[in-house]
């Protein structure tokens, strides 16, 4: 199933980064890192940034463009991720990550559709996952 979805390549080039401690402060949406060291957690050796658009898996449509992050510990195990909704998905390769974050953004809206109708800041998340993600017939 995972070769029908659509999935735009941007970058295949290996990159480490360091990750920053919570103190980092953001300043007018820059942020702000001269203050302070980084913190390294990890380094990851594969980072590819993605698009998904379009049917995803039987019954699920995304309506609008999602990037999606895929990325490779030291382990050898991949990661995609989203910074919409801190949704994301495991796997032993790029496909098989790709593969869990979609049963887990699914997974996400069914959780979110059931909440909605409690309160109205439930059902305004229900409504910012419906601009991305609908339900369609299988």
């Amino acid at each position: 199933m995972i070769d029908n979805i659509p999935l735009y390549t941007a970058d295949t080039s290996a990159l480490s980064f360091p990750v920053f401690s919570m103190e980092t402060v953001r300043s007018r949406d820059v942020l702000r890192r001269d203050f302070l060291p980084p913190v390294t957690y990890g380094t990851f050796s594969t980072l590819i940034d993605s698009v998904l658009f379009g049917v995803i898996a039987p019954g699920w449509s995304l309506v609008k463009p999602l990037f999606i992050t895929i990325e490779q510990d030291d382990d050898g195990c991949y990661l995609a991720s989203d910074d919409l909704f801190a949704v994301y998905g495991v796997g032993d390769t790029p496909s098989d990550a790709l593969q869990d974050y979609i049963q887990s953004l699914t997974g996400y809206y069914e959780l979110v559709a059931e909440q909605a109708g409690q309160d109205a800041l439930d059902l305004a998340v229900f409504h910012r996952v419906q601009r991305y993600l609908r339900k369609t017939s299988p």
